[in-house]
């Protein structure tokens, strides 16, 4: 999958806290963000039509597992380990279809590692 980066005097000049860097293909947006030291993936799937007749984003649902980690990785991010979380019900914030990564800054204990690489134990 390819993206290209944005060029930052194209993105919105009204946004208090810019993302690091923006990438687009002609399916997916996704912004690297610094939030509060740890750094962030948002992707948004497009559609032809970016925005609602109000002016808010229009972003479609249904971003598979693969899609994820496929963007990740074309965003320079194939050898770090990220997470997506499912907070407490009272801290959920959903205001539009978008998916969030966050990377870890080292290996979890938890996750996939098989017995031929250095991650394994017994």
């Amino acid at each position: 999958m390819k993206f290209e980066e944005v060029p930052k005097e194209k993105w919105p000049k009204d946004d208090p806290k810019p993302p690091l860097k923006v990438f687009h293909n002609n399916k997916f947006l996704v912004q690297v963000i610094n939030d509060y030291g740890n750094i962030r993936l948002t992707i948004n799937k497009v559609q032809v039509q970016h925005f609602k007749r109000d002016g808010t984003p229009n972003w479609k649902d249904g971003i598979s597992w693969d899609e994820l980690e496929e963007i990740k990785n074309s965003v320079g991010y194939e050898n770090s380990w990220m997470v997506e979380i499912y907070p407490p019900h009272d801290k959920i914030v959903n205001v539009a279809n978008m998916r969030h990564l966050w990377l870890l800054h080292e290996t979890p204990d938890f996750g996939w590692k098989t017995k031929d690489n250095d991650l394994a134990s017994d």
